[in-house]
């Protein structure tokens, strides 16, 4: 049985179209997730991990930042 609440979760990227040529996502009413940073860290055994961070491009009076983001002065989505 699918989670439907995952699925409806408009803050998770599984649930966001990724452009692979622009490197960004889009989400609800064609917002756009853009890289913010890429960080790099090392596991114990030193392997380097790189994480892309993705922000909104402009949330200001976005109707669902509260359902997309992790906090109100925030541009970081849940993930």
């Amino acid at each position: 049985m699918e989670d439907t609440k995952y699925k409806n979760d408009i803050g998770k990227i599984d649930n966001m179209e990724y452009d692979e040529n622009g490197d960004f996502y889009n989400y609800k009413n064609n917002q756009k997730l853009i890289v913010a940073n890429i960080k790099h860290s090392k596991s114990k055994t030193g392997y380097v991990i790189e994480k892309t961070i993705y922000r909104c491009e402009n949330c200001k009076g976005y109707p669902y930042k509260a359902e997309c983001i992790k906090g109100n002065n925030c541009k970081t989505p849940k993930m």
